[in-house]
C-alpha cells in the first residue's frame, strides 16, 4: 500500500525504507486515539492484575484473625483439659499411637500457631507481590500461585490433618489468581501489541 512519507509529504511506494526525495525512513504514524486507548487499557488491565494479589493479601490477614480465633476456641477446652492432668500422663490417639498429655498440648499448640502464622504470613507476601504487581503484574502472579500450591502441599506432608483449614479461602484465592493472570496476560498483550506499533526511531 502506497502512502507519503511523515517528513518531506513526498509519495513513497510500498515496501520502501527510505523516501526517495528527503532519504529519511518514512515512519507509519500510531493513530493517537488508539495509542492512548492502548494504554489506558493496559494500565486497567495492570491495575487489575494487582487488585486481585492485594484482596487476597487483605482477605488472608482477616482469615488469619477469623481462623486463628475460630481453631483457638475448639481447642481450648482440650487444653483445659490436657493441662489439668500430669504432663506424663499415657493417651491413646486415634490412630492407636500412645502419647502423653504433654505431647498433647504440645501438639495442639502448634495448630493454633500454625493456623495464624500459615494465614498472616501469606498475607504478608502477598502485600509485597503486590507492590511488584504495580509495575509488572505476571511474575508475582505465578509466583503468588506458585506460594499457593506449595503451601498446600507442605500442609499434606507436615500435617494431613489439617488439609480441609481454611480450604475455602483457598479455593477462592486460586480462583482469584486465575483471574489476576488472565489480567497480567491481558496487559503483557497489550504492552507488546504497543511496542509493535510504536514508530522505529528516525
Amino acid at each position: 500500500m502506497d502512502g507519503k512519507c511523515l517528513h518531506c509529504g513526498a509519495a513513497v511506494e510500498a515496501g520502501d525504507r527510505f523516501c526517495p526525495n528527503c532519504g529519511k525512513a518514512p515512519r507509519r504514524p500510531v493513530p493517537r486515539r488508539r495509542g492512548r486507548h492502548a494504554e489506558r487499557a493496559r494500565v486497567t488491565s495492570m491495575a487489575r492484575a494487582a487488585a486481585w494479589i492485594l484482596i487476597l493479601a487483605v482477605l488472608f490477614a482477616l482469615g488469619g484473625l477469623v481462623m486463628g480465633f475460630m481453631t483457638k476456641s475448639e481447642l481450648d477446652p482440650q487444653l483445659r483439659v490436657l493441662r489439668g492432668v500430669s504432663p506424663d500422663t499415657p493417651l491413646l490417639t486415634d490412630d492407636g499411637h500412645t502419647t502423653t498429655a504433654a505431647e498433647q498440648v504440645r501438639l495442639l499448640e502448634f495448630v493454633i500457631v500454625f493456623v495464624f502464622a500459615t494465614h498472616f504470613g501469606l498475607a504478608a507476601i502477598y502485600f509485597a507481590l503486590w507492590f511488584w504487581a504495580r509495575r509488572d503484574p505476571l511474575p508475582p502472579i505465578l509466583i503468588a500461585l506458585s506460594v499457593l500450591v506449595a503451601l498446600k502441599v507442605l500442609t499434606v506432608v507436615v500435617e494431613p490433618a489439617l488439609v480441609l483449614s481454611g480450604i475455602v479461602i483457598q479455593v477462592i484465592a486460586f480462583l482469584a489468581l486465575l483471574g489476576g493472570l488472565r489480567a497480567a496476560l491481558a496487559q503483557r498483550s497489550l504492552a507488546r501489541a504497543a511496542a509493535a506499533e510504536a514508530p522505529p526511531p528516525a
